[in-house]
């Protein structure tokens, strides 16, 4: 307060010394020379390091001259300067009609809306300076960086490409034009734009910078690593914060990052050499860096993990912490605390770890009376040292081949036995976890290496669906979920990130076989949808024949819009059986290619004859249903009477097989034996 009191005093002192110059000029010069005296005085004082005199200068100046655009320029831009964008842009639109008659006044005007934050306005702005000359370089530039800012990167690119070409010796202009190409997946075309800089420019360290980073991204690591050694201090210490701002460790782990993006949304663009360099498994985990990173050895202060302070705990209370997936997904939110409310509360306590920065409360109040610990925002190490102090008995891990995937908790270790639910492709850190929870149809195919833990295998699926006894919503009409009518309807629900190019083409085939089919997928972003549709028109399907579901909230609008389709088919690489669980519970017919935890879904459904060995011939078989509709209804009745009392959805029981499990675990632990390999069957459930 002290300091802005005597900023708005300054303020008074300079307005009045300018006030009394003013009235001494009127009387000596015409208000010409006078408007032109404070127009000097003005830029002096700018000049010279002093906003506020010179806005006051400006102000003066204005007030002789209220139409004057120069004036209102100038003191639109001090304005900017003293963090006043409202009142700039007040002020330039008071001479509005007369500045979109000059490329630079539409210009200004755009930069004031900018401030403002109303980019649709100044988006109107810059294209009106363009009209009036279309070289306009600040023009440019801004409209690139609005398209980018939307990532409609071929018209940023396009902007950008104009701007260096009107401004060919602009740095700013080349370090636009590369962002927007790597922002694009187009590596190797920034490395041919770098090439192309001026030789004046080249070792700029914004430049050379750039060119590391776009070795990096086109999988040229020798060249990027060499090219890091040729870099000044000052753009080794930009290169180092760029890496840690985007949550990269090295160059390598960068490289993953954005393939790991470009799977989210479907870009395919690069995939084969994504592929050569990365792996299929390892693509398609979610994790966001290298698998060599998250596999490392630790060299940390950590203390190592005591056991022995879990041991004085009573026997017949155990503590799990389980590691959840995001608690900002209602379904999954849902999912969970209805699972939680089939355990003895007497026997066990619960403590779940939230993946998600500041879960909504209203989402996490359904998990009460259980703790919800947020660990977004912690380091590994931070995690661990909060989550030890909760002293559980068992590390639960639901988040393998996930997103929210963080093995490193689990291999400083925090709990005396951990589990990990549903395990990753890629291989976990060496002695992460005691047990994998699994089945007879994921034991042989899951874990690359059978020895690192112990197999805990339950009678019939480790995949759990406790809502099962939930009533369903009202089913949605085919015109309310927008499909047309008199379409066969192919239901793909899953994660488009799990979709891959081969299964969308198995996809597109199938669509060609059937020409009154349309093919129904989750939502998905707009750079998602619109990669999709793209690889849909290259494949000779129109654009109408995809339909995105609409996003909705709430654990039972998926359920509710399945039954508007006539066949569900899971996808054939992904662990996700969430949407597969939810269409047999509709009653919607299913079927699945062969993979670890689709074959667990489908044979629990009693419907293993509805898995196939391979993709082909389950898109042979769903082409089969589609032209025999006798066939396909017999299928629907057949689930109808099996499915609902079928083991996946007696939940009561799987509940007690996990419950189970953790209690023979934890009694292991206790009287100090090691992991075993060990069949819940063999087991008296109770």
């Amino acid at each position: 307060m002290f300091a802005w009191g005597i900023k708005g005093c300054l303020t008074l002192i300079v307005c009045h010394i300018i006030k009394t110059m003013l009235s001494d000029l009127l009387q000596t010069n015409s208000p010409k020379e006078t408007f032109s005296q404070l127009m000097d005085w003005g830029a002096a004082a700018h000049a010279a390091g002093d906003p506020v005199k010179a806005l006051t200068a400006f102000e003066s100046a204005l007030a002789l001259c209220p139409q004057d655009s120069h004036a209102v320029s100038a003191c639109a831009a001090l304005l900017f300067e003293l963090s006043r964008p409202g009142a700039a842009l007040t002020l330039l639109r008071s001479i509005e009609s007369q500045l979109l008659l000059d490329a630079d006044g539409c210009a200004n005007l755009g930069l004031a809306a900018l401030g403002c934050n109303q980019p649709q306005e100044a988006t109107s702005y810059f294209q009106q300076a363009l009209k009036l000359q279309p070289s306009h370089a600040a023009a440019l530039t801004h409209l690139g960086m609005l398209a980018a800012r939307e990532q409609r990167w071929l018209d940023a690119i396009a902007y950008a490409r104009q701007c260096v070409k009107c401004t060919p010796n602009d740095e700013t202009a080349y370090t636009n034009l590369i962002d927007f190409l790597l922002g694009a997946r187009s590596a190797a075309e920034a490395l041919e734009q770098l090439r192309a800089v001026p030789a004046q420019l080249k070792d700029q360290p914004q430049i050379a910078i750039r060119q590391v980073i776009a070795l990096a991204l086109n999988a040229e690591f020798d060249a990027a690593n060499l090219a890091v050694t040729q870099l000044s201090v000052q753009a080794l210490n930009e290169l180092t914060r760029f890496l840690q701002r985007g949550g990269a460790t090295d160059l390598q782990s960068l490289f993953y990052r954005q393939a790991i993006d470009a799977i989210q949304v479907c870009d395919w663009r690069d995939y084969a050499r994504l592929l050569a360099v990365i792996g299929e498994n390892n693509l398609h985990q979610g994790l966001q860096a290298s698998p060599t990173i998250a596999a490392a050895d630790k060299t940390t202060t950590l203390p190592p993990f005591n056991a022995s302070r879990s041991q004085a705990k009573p026997a017949n209370k155990t503590r799990v912490g389980i590691a959840a997936t995001s608690l900002r997904d209602a379904a999954a939110t849902e999912a969970l605390a209805a699972e939680l409310s089939l355990y003895d509360s007497t026997r066990f306590i619960f403590h779940i770890y939230s993946p998600t920065p500041q879960p909504q409360a209203v989402l996490a109040a359904q998990l009460v009376p259980h703790e919800v610990v947020e660990i977004a925002h912690f380091t590994d190490e931070e995690a661990v040292w909060r989550i030890r102090l909760d002293r559980l008995d068992i590390w639960f891990d639901l988040t393998c081949n996930t997103a929210w995937h963080r093995p490193d908790i689990a291999q400083y270790r925090v709990a005396p036995v951990q589990v990990q639910a549903l395990p990753s492709r890629l291989q976990t850190p060496p002695g992460a976890y005691d047990y994998t929870l699994s089945d007879s149809r994921l034991l042989s195919v899951s874990i690359s290496d059978p020895n690192q833990t112990a197999m805990a295998r339950l009678p019939h699926t480790c995949w759990f669906t406790p809502y099962a006894a939930a009533p369903i919503a009202a089913p949605v009409t085919r015109i309310a979920a927008g499909l047309p009518a008199d379409a066969f309807v192919i239901c793909v629900f899953g994660p488009c990130a799990h979709i891959t190019p081969k299964t969308f083409a198995l996809w597109m085939q199938l669509l060609k076989d059937l020409p009154h089919a349309v093919l129904w997928l989750s939502p998905c972003s707009p750079n998602g949808q619109n990669n999709l549709l793209r690889e849909a028109m290259q494949a000779g399907i129109e654009s109408e024949r995809l339909v995105f579901a609409t996003a909705q909230a709430g654990m039972d609008a998926p359920k509710s819009l399945l039954p508007a389709a006539d066949l569900f088919l899971a996808m054939p690489e992904s662990s996700h059986a969430q949407s597969l669980a939810d269409a047999l519970r509709a009653g919607l017919p299913c079927l699945a290619a062969a993979s670890p935890i689709t074959n667990g879904v489908m044979h629990a459904a009693g419907l293993g004859d509805c898995v196939f060995e391979s993709a082909d011939a389950y898109i042979s078989q769903a082409r089969h249903l589609a032209q025999n509709p006798y066939e396909l209804k017999a299928l629907r009745e057949r689930m109808r009477l099996s499915v609902a009392q079928s083991p996946l959805f007696d939940v009561a029981s799987r509940a007690t097989e996990r419950a189970l499990a953790w209690t023979y675990m934890v009694e292991r632990s206790r009287a100090g034996l090691p992991p075993a390999n060990f069949h819940i069957a063999d087991f008296k459930l109770s």
